[in-house]
């Protein structure tokens, strides 16, 4: 949910860096202004152990809120991202510059960490304005939580997408929904059957036999 309250930061610098005074003034600046709560700085050449606790291999590095972000950041910018922290699906956003910016896995770690950030996923996937970059980039993520075990969790977020409005998020929504390898999802994939949509109906169709496949590789490995 939005929110009014600013965010913590820890920032994380090195001797011989070229773009930490320039990030730590801008912070000074902004907690002076109020527009972050609590700054915390760290010289990774003091405490190595920190800088090993949170895998930083490189200097700034800087976490606004949830946001871990490194290197050099204008002052603009910083404030982009203050502000996102406070936005609704300010985190939706966050992953989507990981994807943009090629770091699939650090979106993974985060979701280790945070896994009920997930749901933004889902906010994204059911965005009718989304290109395919970021449709086969949100896609890849859910895919590996499925390999992991954890898209399970998520077939009630799956089964309303399944509903949406968009019959290219319905699609999408059914081939996760298979994914799963759940037999809670079969209800919803069968209901799809009857879309008022060919494709979606031959998504559904196709689905289910992917899901029946995984349910009977599942009893076959007990």
């Amino acid at each position: 949910m939005p929110s009014n309250i600013t965010p913590s930061t820890l920032l994380l610098i090195g001797p011989g860096c070229p773009h930490c005074a320039a990030v730590l003034q801008h912070l000074q600046g902004l907690i002076k202004q109020g527009e972050i709560g609590e700054l915390r700085v760290v010289n990774i050449a003091q405490r190595p152990e920190i800088a090993a606790d949170l895998n930083v291999r490189a200097v700034p590095w800087m976490r606004i809120g949830d946001f871990e972000l490194e290197g050099a950041h204008t002052l603009g910018e910083l404030r982009e991202w203050i502000a996102r922290s406070g936005n609704e699906h300010g985190v939706a956003e966050y992953f989507l510059d990981l994807l943009g910016h090629g770091q699939r896995g650090k979106l993974l770690t985060h979701l280790q960490r945070r896994p009920e950030h997930a749901a933004e996923l889902f906010y994204l996937l059911a965005d009718r304005e989304a290109g395919i970059d970021q449709r086969v980039g949100v896609g890849s993520v859910l895919e590996e939580l499925a390999e992991q075990g954890t898209l399970a969790d998520w077939i009630e977020q799956l089964g309303e997408l399944s509903r949406n409005a968009d019959p290219t998020v319905r699609a999408d929504a059914l081939h996760y929904l298979a994914m799963s390898a759940n037999a809670t999802a079969k209800p919803l994939l069968e209901t799809a059957l009857t879309d008022t949509h060919e494709m979606v109906r031959d998504v559904a169709a196709e689905a289910l036999a992917e899901l029946a496949e995984s349910l009977d590789q599942a009893l076959t490995d007990r």
